[in-house]
């Protein structure tokens, strides 16, 4: 009985190293080989956020896109929560329509808005700031803007 027990308990320890090192070796073989971008890991009281100064390739259409987020994890220039006197802000909430992973940053909607505003009326200054992010819902673009947005 006892050497059954024993004979049990070595299988599982070999069984257990063995499933171990199968773990390890697909990680290793995942990083060296099918490295994966980190956009969006980072938790946050709305799910989830970019990590804050990001910079990542996007692939689309066999063609390598540069990505940035700046220190709030926006994709986008910096604006401080202080709105200089002077300007007027625009927050754009939304999901991948918004945030729009596979444009060049020129290419934005929100940059565009930004340059036609400023460009059809010098004054007030416009500032249009992309909150977007991949998977948001109503809810999360809710609770993005009561713990965040409304501080710009």
């Amino acid at each position: 009985m006892r050497k059954r027990f024993i004979n049990i308990l070595s299988n599982l320890g070999i069984s257990a190293c063995a499933i171990l090192l199968t773990l390890f070796l697909l990680e290793v073989f995942f990083r060296l080989f099918l490295p994966q971008s980190e956009f969006g890991i980072v938790l946050s009281p709305w799910g989830f956020a970019h990590k804050p100064n990001a910079k990542i390739h996007y692939r689309w259409r066999n063609q390598k896109i540069p990505v940035s987020y700046n220190s709030k994890g926006l994709r986008g220039p910096e604006y401080s929560y202080e709105k200089p006197p002077g300007v007027f802000r625009v927050l754009v909430l939304g999901d991948s329509w918004v945030e729009d992973m596979g444009s060049f940053e020129e290419n934005l909607f929100t940059t565009r808005l930004e340059k036609m505003l400023n460009r059809l009326y010098p004054k007030p200054r416009f500032e249009v700031i992309n909150a977007g992010q991949y998977g948001f819902d109503h809810v999360q673009e809710l609770m993005f803007y009561l713990k965040e947005g409304r501080k710009y």
